[in-house]
Order: structure tokens, then C-alpha cells, then sequence
């Protein structure tokens, strides 16, 4: 998810001290249930896992591992996968 977007959602800026280095103003984390969302709105299939992993395939190719419970913040790596997986099947033709 880009800045731009999180922007929209309100959480581009923190003045708490429970957040992430609220004195740099770096964003907050999303939840590992809001990439999954994010993959399932790009037309990603959920293929199944173990324990809290989850393996997502695209009718292009494009596969994609999320590991995480849906109610935990997602690690920086995490997100960058998700942006790129969805670059990759936006820039692909099927």
C-alpha cells in the first residue's frame, strides 16, 4: 500500500508513543488481513498453508507467501512483497 493511499486512510501520521518512531513520522504498520485483502482484490487465490502461513497463486504466475495472524502487524519485508507481487500482475497481460 503506498503513501498516498494510506494517506486516505489516516494513519500517514503518529503523535502517540505507542507507535513506530513517532518523532520521524513514519507510518503505522498495516495488518497482515489488509495485504490478504489487498491480494484477493488483484484477483490472488488463497492456495492453502500450514499453520499461519498462507500461499497466494495468480492465474499469471505470480506467486506469493504470507505468513502472520490476520490481526498482527505486518513487517516492512512483508508489505514491499505485497507491492510488488501486485506491480508484477498489473504490469503482466494474462
Amino acid at each position: 500500500m503506498n503513501y498516498t493511499r494510506r494517506k486516505q486512510r489516516g494513519i500517514y501520521k503518529s503523535n502517540c508513543n505507542c507507535c513506530y518512531a513517532p518523532r520521524g513520522g513514519e507510518l503505522n504498520p498495516l495488518q497482515i488481513k489488509e495485504l490478504i485483502r489487498d491480494l484477493k482484490k488483484a484477483g490472488f487465490v488463497n492456495r492453502g498453508g500450514k499453520g499461519n502461513h498462507r500461499n497466494f497463486k495468480h492465474p499469471c504466475g505470480v506467486r506469493l507467501t504470507i505468513s502472520g495472524n490476520p490481526g498482527h502487524d505486518a513487517k516492512r519485508y512483508q508489505e514491499r512483497e505485497v507491492e510488488k507481487a501486485l506491480l508484477e500482475v498489473k504490469n503482466e497481460i494474462c
